[in-house]
């Protein structure tokens, strides 16, 4: 099938999004699928995307340069526009603007949703929309937040949740912690990772408390933008706090080894995860580094979010209070000190990801795509 992505991403750049968008077209071509992307252009050369991406399937992007006065509605517009006139069997995509154009000028459209704050005149049109055939949600929570507001929410029959996922084949031949430590050039040290960004909300500065209590231990942070890894890094120099290292931006390709450096990898997210949109994810929230923690094959230490629950359990991961710092570093030091509990979470948590993988989602939307046709 021809398939148009429709995407407001960034291409390309580090956030979570692009990323997002990136791996689930790589899935479709995986899944024999013709995709064509509609992207922002990025600041970056097209001949570095994909390994920038860590992608070894290539498909067509076609990224259209942000107007100074349009935001992104008018490279919405444009995407819009050229799938109408490409004539694609479906259209997928994360642009609710796009999306509700193509739906109600009567293409097939797939909308990916991964919070409900977009515009709510939005919403309805494309829910009401004759080209909408299904809507993709990221986690059930996030479907009872939009059943809960809109009562024109389109019935179960159209929605299909499904959470993030990983490569698993990124993951599948890791060395043991020392080894990766060498590779990475890391100190040989019990170590605690944590990946991604740096937003209110994160932890970050859990982490850095728990670092505090626990100078026994190397404590690696990998992601953040730079402005963010600066603004640390001064803070745990003047603290002489030197069990802390923050690796900054790590390549695609090479985050699976990052990870597999690492004895524990922790999820702090705080109650009220915040971002320039306004909105809390934390309640809704299907973070791909979950996935990549679970891939990775370590012990996982998360905050205890409800929505969390969907995927971990107490089988494969260790659960802690947001805010209680005391209770994360015990539990940091317990699963350190104990190698069979350490073992047992980490084994248990690379079984249960093998249902979240992206070419498994990208499979069960191209179904739903067959039974429409």
């Amino acid at each position: 099938m021809k398939i148009f992505y429709l995407s407001n991403s960034i291409i390309p750049s580090c956030q979570a999004n692009s990323f997002q968008v990136m791996k689930m077209c790589e899935a479709f071509v995986q899944a024999g699928q013709d995709v064509t992307l509609f992207g922002i252009r990025g600041s970056g050369r097209k001949a570095d995307i994909w390994e920038h991406y860590g992608l070894s399937k290539r498909f067509t992007v076609q990224r259209m340069r942000r107007l100074p006065f349009g935001r992104t509605y008018d490279c919405s517009l444009r995407s819009a526009l050229r799938a109408i006139r490409g004539r694609p069997d479906w259209v997928f995509c994360r642009d609710i603007v796009a999306g509700t154009l193509t739906a109600k000028w009567g293409i097939p459209t797939i909308v990916e949703l991964h919070h409900p704050t977009h515009g709510r005149w939005l919403l309805r049109l494309i829910f009401r929309a004759k080209g909408l055939r299904k809507i993709v949600l990221i986690s059930d929570a996030l479907k009872r937040i939009l059943c809960a507001e809109y009562e024109d929410f389109p019935p179960d029959e159209k929605v299909l949740v499904l959470p993030d996922a990983v490569n698993a084949e990124q993951f599948a031949t890791l060395p043991t912690p020392p080894q990766a430590r060498q590779i990475c050039g890391l100190a040989e040290a019990p170590t605690v990772g944590y990946a991604g960004h740096f937003y209110p909300g994160r932890g970050i500065e859990l982490i850095l408390e728990i670092a505090r209590s626990l100078q026994q231990y190397h404590f690696v942070l990998i992601g953040g933008y730079a402005e963010d890894v600066q603004r640390f890094s001064r803070q745990t120099r003047g603290e002489g706090l030197s069990n802390v290292q923050f690796a900054g931006f790590i390549p695609n390709p090479n985050l699976p080894m990052y990870l597999a450096a690492c004895d524990v990898l922790l999820m702090p997210y705080q109650q009220k995860t915040d971002r320039d949109e306004g909105c809390n994810t934390c309640r809704w929230m299907s973070p791909m580094k979950m996935f990549e923690y679970m891939a990775a094959g370590r012990a996982i230490i998360s905050s205890d979010l409800p929505v969390l629950h969907e995927v971990l359990n107490k089988t494969n991961s260790v659960f802690c209070n947001p805010t209680d710092v005391q209770e994360w570093t015990e539990a940091v030091k317990n699963i350190l000190d104990a190698a069979p509990l350490r073992e047992a979470l980490a084994a248990r948590a690379q079984k249960d990801v093998k249902q979240y993988t992206w070419i498994k989602r990208a499979e069960r939307i191209i179904e739903q795509m067959e039974m429409e046709r």
